[in-house]
């Protein structure tokens, strides 16, 4: 029996008909055309006039490394070393950087789950013994992980969530699942395990770019961690569960906590037991075996071009993209893994009896646990039930009936309800926090969308253009380039070639994908959520570059092309990469370096969780909306974040005047803070509070309580807002009317107050003025003669709500504030308060 047997794939008994050889060279000279009008593109977008490197350091090491391992590749290829031979090259360099402890976690962890899924399988599939013929395949893979995911859900709610826990259950199941499969006969052992093997030219190029890319994952994966969705989100379920036993569930201390976490699940047994390197390596697997499990797809398809079935994971593991994807622990690479397993199943013709359910049966595990690991899945169902329809009319597919239908629908809410359940259980909406103004929960905002503004953006014929070409636009890219330009050629081509051979599959199969993406950025135009579906989109395109009358010469130079681009633009998604040196591979303490000067809020947070004197301190992470990320994972439980994350706080004290009144209403007792970032509070966080320690500009410092509990609401100005008409203000020709001032650069509103006994002001302005116009707030100090020591002159924006408070503290020897409302401009700025506020009572 061979290895990864029960791997389906696309093979079709009825063949339809072929292109003739001219129509051949027709489709290659219009796969040409669109070459070179997309590179034409790509040059009048700006791709080639600036370089993407912020440093000509970088760049050199990362062509240093790149070139070296592609070249020592393509010579271990032509000396006849075997893939599986060539792979323990990364797997040194991993294992040298991180440790053995990390590969040992993640190698067990897929065991596990592969026997476990034979096991079930052989269950599903017992009169259909070719499916269950080696226990080593990435579709036995995802059944095993969706099985282990569930059962993880199921416990975290308990306080029983231990390394020894995961580790003894799972590996009784496999042991049993072992001994279940030995009865059935079923072999543990590859038949055929080669350590050299004879390449072709195409071959040994292709393979030399594949392994290029799992080693550029390698690197990757070695890096810190410095993602905002990992450290604040993915990463630290696991490691809040591993301080508590359990996982708690609570929107008030996470407003994310009752979200579709099964990808964080199945996290949480490698973290448990080898650390957060272990988990980066679970996430970076996933792309690794999905990229496998495509291949082995295509290969099935290309019977006499299987060399050409290369090409997808050679240009998916270049993919600017795919490092955002393993450089942090997101969940999109989880959830490309489970889209092309549940494309396989499809995709594999069918001899099971009628009397049988098991190709709906495992279809719908792996549909109910793709909506178990995040809410857009939901969008992929539909689209997996028609495409699976579509097979069962072909023939190609097990048919349905009302027993399997039930079966199916059954499984699939097994896996896919209880998180959605747990949901509404515990906040009255069953996707929260999305579409609360539909559901109402009272733990959420009713009015605002759970969407970032700044990536919404209408949908239509141009976008896949513009994710490719213009793809800074959908999401938070240093330059475009993070696709390359293979989607902008496989497109096209595939839906060309579908129609023209007449395989409606492949056609439904990228306009499945196309529709996956538009459903998406239909809500959120965000290029990392579209990830998913490009593995799908590749399979297509490489599929229809296949039958080009020089098929393996054309594609090996287009995957050249590609992957060149590709790693051309690779800082333009990983920024990381801008520091890439030698060391960084193999050096510890290079890496804890980087990841100090990248994130040290996270490094504080380390030294804060081992501090046993602060243990039961409640912790306050300030201005984590705009340049702290909340590292939540880095520390203690129970800190809170001024950030949507920690929402019941964040909606409480986002329009805080003083930042007393915020602290004292979280009960902190420590703050972070950091200092020299513009962050508005700076200089009354330093008043409050006393230094423990800092790392950097990262200040951690104890809460005065004394100085929390003053009274900040002393107004020094008098009538601040024109209640009492133009009493007590100085108008210099700005005009009254309604209550309210317009006031321009030229004929500002002032006002003189007494500060002598005053060390802190909190100044607040509120106006209403046109988007596009800036206006100005403004204090001249002044000494006891009337003579000016300094002026504070800001400029703002306008915005919606129209008002800005900011903290200043006195100069020196002031002993009068001489306040200033009015534009920055000749165009006036209609002014409905201006207050300048005392910090301590005089």
């Amino acid at each position: 029996m061979k290895i990864l047997q029960s791997t389906p794939t696309l093979s079709a008994k009825v063949r339809s008909p072929q292109p003739g050889l001219w129509q051949r060279y027709v489709f290659l000279l219009v796969a040409i055309v669109f070459v070179v009008l997309v590179v034409s593109a790509t040059y009048s977008a700006g791709w080639w006039d600036h370089s993407v490197w912020l440093n000509s350091a970088g760049r050199d090491h990362f062509i240093v490394i790149a070139g070296v391992f592609y070249l020592l590749y393509l010579l271990l290829t032509r000396l006849d070393w075997s893939v599986p031979a060539l792979l323990a090259l990364p797997l040194a360099l991993y294992t040298g950087g991180a440790g053995l402890g990390a590969v040992a976690a993640v190698a067990w962890f897929w065991c596990c789950a592969m026997l476990i899924g034979a096991c079930l399988i052989s269950i599903i599939y017992k009169h259909h013994n070719p499916l269950t013929a080696s226990p080593w395949s990435m579709r036995n893979a995802a059944i095993g992980f969706a099985v282990c995911g569930a059962m993880i859900a199921t416990l975290a709610h308990y306080p029983v969530c231990h390394p020894l826990v995961f580790l003894v259950l799972f590996s009784a199941m496999a042991i049993v699942a072992a001994r279940q499969l030995q009865r059935k006969g079923t072999s543990f052992f590859p038949a055929e395990f080669k350590l050299t093997r004879a390449y072709s030219w195409h071959e040994s190029q292709l393979t030399a770019l594949l392994l290029l890319g799992v080693t550029m994952v390698i690197i990757v994966t070695l890096l810190p961690d410095v993602g905002h969705d990992a450290l604040s989100f993915h990463l630290n379920v696991p490691a809040r569960m591993l301080d508590s036993g359990l996982w708690r569930f609570d929107v008030s201390e996470y407003v994310w906590a009752v979200m579709p976490f099964g990808a964080d699940w199945l996290y949480v047994p490698p973290y448990f037991l080898a650390g957060e390197q272990a988990a980066r390596l679970m996430n970076s697997s996933f792309l690794l075996g999905l990229s496998y499990a495509a291949y082995r797809l295509l290969t099935g398809v290309l019977e006499t071009n299987k060399v050409i079935a290369l090409a997808l994971p050679a240009i998916l593991l270049t993919l600017p993209l795919a490092m955002l994807e393993v450089g942090s622990a997101y969940i999109e690479a989880p959830l490309a893994f489970f889209f092309m397993l549940a494309l396989t199943e499809i995709a594999g013709e069918s001899s099971v009896s009628n009397e049988l359910h098991g190709r709906w049966i495992v279809l719908s595990m792996l549909a109910g646990y793709i909506c178990a690991i995040k809410l857009p899945g939901v969008l992929l169902v539909p689209l997996l039930g028609l495409l699976a329809i579509w097979r069962t009319y072909e023939g190609k597919f097990e048919r349905y009936g009302w027993l399997s239908s039930l079966a199916a629908v059954s499984v699939f809410l097994l896996f896919s309800a209880p998180t959605y359940v747990v949901a509404w259980y515990k906040t009255g909406n069953p996707v929260f926090p999305f579409f609360n103004s539909l559901f109402k929960s009272p733990f959420f905002d009713i009015q605002t969308s759970f969407t970032n503004p700044l990536f919404v953006k209408p949908i239509g014929l141009s976008t896949i253009w513009d994710i490719s070409i213009h793809s800074r636009s959908f999401g938070e890219f240093s330059a475009d380039g993070a696709l390359g330009i293979a989607f902008l050629i496989f497109i096209p081509l595939s839906l060309i070639a579908a129609l023209w051979r007449r395989q409606w599959f492949a056609l439904f199969i990228t306009l499945a994908a196309l529709i996956y993406i538009a459903l998406c950025f239909h809500n959120q135009a965000y290029l990392r959520y579209a990830f998913p579906a490009l593995p799908w989109l590749l399979c297509t395109g490489v599929w229809a570059l296949s039958g080009l009358p020089i098929a393996r010469s054309a594609i090996t130079l287009a995957v050249l092309l590609f992957s060149l681009i590709n790693l051309a633009r690779f800082p333009v998604v990983y920024w990381p990469f801008q520091q890439l040196r030698q060391e960084l591979l193999w050096n510890h303490a290079a890496r804890h370096e980087f990841f100090v000067r990248s994130k040290p809020q996270a490094i504080a947070g380390d030294i804060l969780s081992q501090l046993t004197e602060y243990k039961n301190e409640k912790v306050l992470i300030l201005d984590a909306t705009s340049d702290i990320d909340p590292t939540y994972n880095h520390f203690p439980s129970g800190t809170i974040a001024a950030s949507w994350h920690s929402w019941p706080y964040y909606a409480s004290s986002r329009n805080d005047e003083y930042l007393a009144a915020s602290i004292a209403r979280s009960g902190a007792t420590i703050i972070v803070y950091a200092t020299g970032r513009g962050y508005r509070f700076e200089q009354e966080a330093k008043i409050l509070s006393e230094d423990i320690f800092r790392v950097r500009d990262i200040h951690v410092a104890r809460v005065k309580p004394t100085e929390v509990n003053k009274e900040f609401r002393h107004e020094l100005i008098h009538n601040s807002d024109f209640a009492d008409g133009v009493q007590a203000w100085m108008s210099n020709g700005a005009l009254f009317n309604n209550g309210r001032y317009s006031a321009s650069v030229s004929s500002p509103i002032m006002q003189s107050v007494d500060v002598h006994l005053i060390d802190v002001v909190s100044l607040t302005i509120r106006v209403s003025c046109t988007a596009g116009q800036l206006f100005r707030s403004q204090v001249n100090w002044n000494d006891g003669s009337g003579k000016m020591i300094s002026t504070d002159i800001q400029v703002h924006p306008c915005q919606p709500d129209g008002s800005v408070t900011r903290t200043l503290v006195k100069p020196v020897g002031a002993y009068t504030a001489l306040v200033y409302g009015g534009s920055h401009d000749e165009r006036p700025v209609v002014i409905e308060q201006l207050s300048l506020r005392s910090m301590t009572s005089p």
